[in-house]
């Protein structure tokens, strides 16, 4: 050959046999789930929610955070994310449970949770007993009979 290129198998990906190609579309392809997916799951709809809990239209709310309705709006339906600088001033500006927004854990407010956290506090410097329950429970020791 005047191009000194060779063909052989090792460059040539078309020679794969029929077998192989059949094998390859049967092999079911892995779906990676990715996080952006889970939070962003009902994220907009937990948005709206407590926006409506609040009392506050996106107008409002866009001026609260110093953000466009625009940015709010599409959060609220679904098409983007908000970015760490939304979720921020969300932290910041207002009693939104970031944790509530982004995984729907805990409580809607961080109030909530301060509430909560105050009640232990006081729990704990009462020093009452834990509720005992089948897990933290003593039991007797058993007797050894010698014969």
């Amino acid at each position: 050959m005047a191009s000194g290129l060779e063909v052989t198998s090792e460059n040539d990906l078309s020679e794969i046999s029929p077998m192989e190609r059949i094998k390859q579309k049967r092999q079911p392809k892995r779906k990676k789930v990715v996080a952006s997916k889970l939070i962003k799951t009902g994220l907009g709809d937990r948005l709206r929610e407590w926006r409506k809990a609040e009392k506050l239209n996106l107008t409002q709310l866009a001026k609260k955070l110093g953000t466009g309705i625009t940015t709010l709006s599409e959060i609220e339906t679904n098409k983007s994310l908000p970015s760490a600088d939304t979720l921020a001033r969300l932290h910041k500006k207002t009693d939104l449970n970031i944790f509530w927004l982004l995984f729907k854990e805990g409580h809607i407010t961080q109030g909530d949770n301060e509430d909560r956290i105050v009640n232990a506090i006081k729990l704990a410097k009462e020093k009452k007993p834990p509720k005992q329950t089948i897990f933290n429970m003593k039991l007797p020791a058993k007797k050894v009979s010698s014969v």
